[in-house]
């Protein structure tokens, strides 16, 4: 079990979401033995619930790659104290967005890093009102990857009798209702293992309101316990694999 204290490293196969290997980050320096695979790093800071992802497209040229590990690795903030491993790949300048990883000829190879400062969010963006329609997006946003959208989220609009009306999000993450009779709506936006949320509309005939729905948030919480914990972060990287190329 973890500890809330604790800082862990996970490492995923990019190509089938399984787990490779994890490990304290708190006795270093580390050494990690990875595939040649496309794999992810997962580093979670599990007592402010913050993470980052660190990307690599498939530069390992042998099956394993050492990596010594040095310093705190945890998000946000820097690595300190890197040493070269002559003939090894090893993570030196560790910055909120990037990462140097220098091998043994000493060539550097700039990877992106993601260090969202808190829990991935899916937000109801955009959400809006004119005459008997209501329209919106459902977005994540992920380390400066802003407006990926989420497909297949449920939307509700339920009315004062109880009547509801449900749409699904296309493959952009945006949805309309069309033609909607006058009155006061609960909207709510449901997403697969995704808290949901609820916020209350109103809608004149004839008239086209001047605001904006306020935008809500879905934090990510697959295990239903209302935190953001390992096994939700695990959930979370695997579902960004269709949006690696970005980080």
């Amino acid at each position: 079990m973890v500890s809330n204290d604790s800082e862990k490293c996970i490492i995923l196969s990019s190509e089938t979401g399984e787990l490779i290997d994890s490990f304290d980050l708190g006795l270093a320096p580390e050494h990690i033995f990875i595939p040649k695979d496309q794999f992810k790093i997962f580093i979670s800071n599990f007592w402010s619930s913050s993470f980052s992802v660190i990307i690599s497209n498939n530069i390992w040229s042998e099956y394993t790659k050492k990596i010594d590990i040095f310093g705190n690795l945890g998000c946000p903030g820097r690595m300190t104290g890197a040493i070269a491993n002559p003939g090894f790949f090893y993570v030196t300048d560790l910055l909120e967005d990037t990462i140097v990883v220098v091998d043994g000829n000493n060539e550097k190879i700039v990877q992106k890093i993601a260090c969202p400062r808190k829990p991935l969010d899916i937000d109801a963006s955009g959400t809006g009102l004119s005459t008997q329609h209501v329209f919106g997006i459902i977005v994540t946003s992920f380390a400066g990857q802003n407006q990926i959208g989420i497909k297949d989220a449920n939307i509700y609009l339920t009315n004062s009798a109880g009547d509801v009306i449900q749409r699904r999000t296309d493959i952009f993450g945006h949805f309309v209702f069309h033609n909607v009779p006058e009155g006061i709506y609960t909207l709510e936006m449901k997403a697969k293992n995704f808290l949901s949320e609820k916020t209350v509309i109103n809608i004149l005939s004839g008239k086209s309101p001047e605001y904006l729905i306020t935008p809500k948030t879905i934090k990510g919480d697959i295990s239903g316990n209302n935190t953001i914990g390992l096994e939700d972060a695990i959930y979370i990287l695997q579902q960004l694999n269709n949006t690696d190329q970005g980080l």
